[in-house]
């Protein structure tokens, strides 16, 4: 067909195709030109695979455990003693969890008795609670606050007025289009309310003065006569088929902050008044700049983008070519069975917040089905990464990179009682020692490392019980970063090798500081803070791992669990709700376990 199209093109695929399949014939007609024959079946030589050449490792003893110095001991002291010090000099940061003072139950209490007290009948309505922690000082109105105030107006107004921290009660019933909504904020106070209706739902088409003398009336109540301090500043309405929704927004007339007032708004539907919400009006011009300077800087984005595909592509190419790749079943299984229960306990937990994202449209038993299915995938994808990826450190990566270091396999397994073993960090007695009391030191060194806004609104967890959470964190962490520790320690052996080269990777990190930021100012700013945090942690892990812990996992491990066990408890205990500090009870009996075990063991070897 191709032969005979008119096109040319078309022929020439056509004679390349029938040119592809003469080549074919190739071997037999220059044998049969030859040998004047072909050979018969019988005397083809039968293809045998040709023999690989196993490559051959020579036995290499694993590393003696050194204990840890008294001169490096006092070493750690001391930046144990300038990490706990930095805490009480660090930036004033908001912290969400020292303002709760009501739980869900509580909340749900609050939302409950504020319908009724407005006629709803609430007994006809499911009810369900998620905890809302949308703290965030990147955001334009709070960044723009940060820039023309300080952090003190910013916090001021979300402890006092528009609390970013708030339980979100919702009353619903299925297959209805009708809701109510109530915001608590975390001093038991209504922040706001909505009645969320359908479109054809039947309410009064009243004119702008009519509606409007029903918003004034609802503000005066809620502003206790303050009123006057405000101006209305636009009006529009939206015609419904059988209601007409108005929205009114003021502005006051004297709070401003550069060039953003204070605003807020009211919404009548049909002849019923919604709640206020406030806000800070950014300048429109402030805005388009900010948006321009983040549009250049996520060009860092793509850079580092490309510098990791290109880094990863190189080791595994390396890796694949030098025999590494391998992959372990059983130490797979060891690690990612117990943390795909993790997982499905941490799902267990949220169940909390079920109800509260049920879109009305389905039936509740359709809703359940597709959450049950949705998060039995997310298990089975959960158990085949985390199979996968601890089980490709063996048999090949840890023999050829890390091969004076005792394999992961025979530290989850009963081979660790060996009594060969006894001189490596896995059983030498002083490794035990040296790893609790460098996790306690790590830990008082950084007690306060979720008094960063961000870490600390994380903490605000809306499921039954939080610190469930809080430890399938803490041993998420510990697994990830003692997994990407040992895989980063065989890349320096192989590639880095020197000082020198990782010096150079760590300039090549730099512009990492600018993603993110908005402004020439907070980009110098970002920047500093990024540089000395990158080199000073580099230089920090890069003395602890050649020089003092070297390869006693149980330090690592302790020195990430401890910290954060102690740092979450601290800012637990801050919360006014008795709810929220008995979730640090747990975490602190589990913080104590390394010491307790440490002065039973001492007791049982003197007996």
């Amino acid at each position: 067909m191709l032969l005979r199209a008119d096109e040319p093109f078309l022929r020439l695929s056509g004679f390349i195709a029938v040119g592809g399949l003469l080549l074919l014939f190739l071997p037999a007609t220059v044998t049969f030109l030859r040998h004047r024959q072909l050979p018969s079946a019988a005397e083809v030589p039968p293809l045998a695979p040709t023999p690989v050449p196993q490559p051959v490792l020579e036995p290499v003893p694993y590393a003696t455990y050194q204990p840890i110095g008294r001169k490096t001991w006092l070493a750690l002291i001391a930046l144990s003693a300038l990490g706990f010090a930095s805490g009480f000099f660090s930036d004033q940061h908001f912290n969400s969890v020292a303002l709760m003072e009501v739980n869900r139950k509580e909340a749900i209490a609050i939302a409950t008795d504020f319908l009724r007290r407005k006629g709803v009948p609430t007994e006809r309505y499911r009810i369900a609670a998620i905890l809302v922690a949308d703290v965030n000082e990147n955001d334009d109105e709070a960044a723009y606050l940060l820039e023309h105030a300080d952090k003190e107006t910013l916090y001021r107004f979300w402890r006092e007025e528009q609390s970013p921290v708030y339980w979100e009660v919702r009353f619903f019933r299925p297959l209805e289009r009708e809701e109510w909504e109530v915001a608590v904020n975390p001093q038991g106070r209504v922040m706001h309310f909505s009645h969320l209706l359908p479109e054809e739902a039947k309410g009064a088409k009243l004119a702008q003065k009519e509606a409007l003398q029903f918003a004034e009336t609802f503000l005066r109540h809620e502003l206790g006569g303050k009123l006057n301090e405000w101006r209305l500043v636009e009006t529009d309405h939206l015609d419904r088929p059988n209601r007409r929704d108005w929205r009114f927004i003021y502005e006051h007339k004297t709070r401003r902050i550069g060039d953003a007032p204070l605003r807020m708004q009211v919404t009548v539907k049909g002849e019923e008044v919604e709640g206020i919400w406030r806000w800070w009006e950014v300048p429109e011009a402030w805005d388009f700049e900010r948006e321009q300077f983040e549009a250049w800087t996520s060009l860092v984005a793509i850079y580092l983008l490309v510098l990791l595909i290109a880094a990863g592509v190189f080791v595994a190419f390396w890796e694949w070519r030098e025999g590494t790749m391998g992959f372990h079943l059983p130490l797979g299984l060891k690690v990612g069975l117990p943390f795909t229960f993790l997982a499905a306990l941490q799902m267990l937990n949220g169940t909390a917040n079920f109800w509260s994202s049920y879109p009305t449209s389905l039936p509740p038993i359709a809703w359940l089905f597709i959450m049950v299915l949705r998060d039995g995938l997310l298990l089975v994808v959960i158990a085949l990464i985390v199979t996968g990826f601890v089980g490709s450190f063996e048999p090949n990566l840890m023999v050829k990179r890390l091969p004076e270091m005792v394999p992961l396999s025979v530290w989850l397994s009963r081979r660790r009682n060996d009594p060969e073993l006894a001189a490596t960090a896995l059983r030498h007695p002083a490794a035990f020692r040296d790893a609790i009391a460098f996790g306690y030191l790590a830990s008082f060194a950084s007690w306060h490392l979720f008094n960063e806004t961000t870490l600390n609104a994380l903490l605000l967890r809306s499921s039954w019980l939080p610190f469930v959470d809080y430890l399938a964190w803490t041993a998420w962490a510990t697994l990830l970063l003692l997994l990407y520790g040992i895989a980063f320690a065989g890349i320096y052996r192989r590639y880095i090798r020197m000082p020198q080269r990782l010096f150079i990777l760590l300039l090549l990190l730099l512009p990492v500081g600018l993603i993110g930021t908005h402004s020439t100012t907070e980009a110098l700013k970002q920047f500093a803070e990024w540089t000395a945090s990158l080199f000073i942690t580099a230089a920090l892990l890069y003395w602890l791992g050649r020089f003092v812990l070297r390869h006693n996992l149980y330090a690592w491990a302790l020195g990430i669990a401890l910290p954060m066990l102690l740092s979450i408890s601290v800012h637990l205990l801050q919360a006014p709700d008795v709810f929220w500090k008995a979730q640090a009870i747990p975490l602190l009996a589990l913080y104590a376990l390394p010491a307790l075990w440490w002065l039973w063991r001492c007791y049982k070897l003197r007996i």
